[in-house]
């Protein structure tokens, strides 16, 4: 039998979503070593994955990521007094800040391959606390 060669697109998309699964994994990592909070991540990993570890170095530079964002988008969303926030994501992957600072005031948008956001779609509309907008 021969092997099947993959094609260009096969690899890209494996590529794309290869990489959005390392950091969300990393991120899972982080959170389980108790470096902070999100209690939204745990819908976007798979059982399976759940007990993967990272090194601490990778913990330290994604606690030093999620601090930097958290501070921005407390800093823009505290100031934005009662105005609409429009946040554009490019490239969201299975981020959860649209969860975690989702009110009537703030209208996510994320764009990322299709593959990656079928997957996130899938997850989102299978757990009620994310579909629903329960807090967990």
């Amino acid at each position: 039998m021969a092997k099947k060669i993959p094609n260009k697109n096969d690899l890209t998309i494996k590529s794309v979503t290869g990489t959005n699964d390392y950091s969300t994994l990393s991120k899972y990592s982080m959170i389980n070593k108790g470096y902070c909070c999100d209690p939204y991540l745990k819908y976007f990993i798979n059982e399976n994955d759940s007990k993967m570890k990272r090194a601490p170095i990778i913990h330290h530079g994604y606690y030093v990521r999620f601090r930097a964002i958290e501070y921005g988008w407390q800093k823009v969303l505290s100031d934005s007094n009662e105005q609409i926030n429009v946040i554009i994501s490019f490239g969201a992957g299975f981020d959860t800040s649209s969860f975690r600072y989702r009110n009537d005031r703030n209208i996510f948008i994320e764009i990322d391959h299709p593959e990656v956001c079928r997957r996130k779609a899938d997850i989102i509309r299978s757990n009620p606390e994310l579909f629903g907008h329960n807090k967990p």
